[in-house]
């Protein structure tokens, strides 16, 4: 009886659940070029939204929507990768500028501003801007790269902050410490890249809905998102001492 309910409420949860795989796929589609198959993207969704069911542990008084929205994305992002979908030239560019970041961080002893940038790179601020653009995908990756750089593992970035229940002591300080790591960085940020961070990761609005809250364009929004994540793992990366690389996709 106890595994025949139990299956019953796995069932319930998956089906109760279905909207969120939509949902996160719709969130991600901003960055994805119009010939990666959706439908993939769906059915890797959907299994992930299965192992999150088969996972959840209700003891550990967590919410099942956003334990399963950390797994549905996880495995929308590793079918992607699995694609191969970012040009090589791209992904080289992309680290360049990561890398660029890092560098005139350290020397500067802030960010740096756009026209330092574009300086850097031998290009006109119109060009960097459009290059920002090219590289939306980067905001992809961002939550796993931001997770990893904190905490050196993949685990789910925004549900590893709040949930302090079921830590022992030494964990939960360390955890402590790089939320304030975080939050000054996030600090430093200029306040409309902190205003999409927020709409974008903590409302859960689409880069088009906040388009529409800030009367921006959907690409002036997607470029400072992408402007914001660099400029957010560069900063962490400073003060954690840390390089991690962009992804291969």
């Amino acid at each position: 009886m106890k595994n025949s309910l139990y299956h019953v409420d796995r069932e319930k949860l998956i089906l109760d659940h279905l909207p969120l795989v939509k949902l996160t796929l719709n969130r991600l589609s901003h960055a994805l070029p119009p010939h990666i198959d959706k439908d993939d993207l769906l059915e890797a969704g959907i299994v992930g939204l299965i192992e999150a069911a088969n996972r959840f542990d209700p003891s550990h008084g967590s919410n099942f929507a956003s334990f399963a929205k950390a797994r549905i994305r996880g495995a929308i992002v590793d079918e992607l990768r699995s694609q191969d979908w970012v040009p090589r030239s791209l992904r080289k560019k992309a680290k360049e500028v990561e890398d660029l970041y890092v560098r005139l961080e350290s020397k500067l002893g802030r960010l740096p501003t756009d026209e330092e940038m574009a300086d850097a790179l031998g290009i006109s601020e119109g060009e960097y801007s459009k290059l920002m653009g090219d590289m939306n995908f980067v905001s992809i990756y961002s939550l796993e790269e931001l997770s990893e750089l904190l905490f050196d593992q993949e685990r789910d970035l925004l549900e590893s902050i709040p949930d302090t229940e079921h830590r022992d002591p030494f964990e939960e300080a360390e955890i402590a410490d790089k939320v304030r790591i975080l939050a000054e960085a996030l600090g430093e940020l200029d306040e409309r890249e902190r205003l999409v961070l927020t709409l974008y990761y903590y409302e859960e609005l689409t880069i088009s809905e906040i388009g529409k809250v800030l009367g921006r364009a959907k690409s002036t929004v997607s470029e400072i998102h992408t402007k914001a994540l660099l400029k957010l793992k560069a900063r962490l990366k400073s003060k954690l001492g840390k390089s991690v690389d962009t992804p291969s996709s």
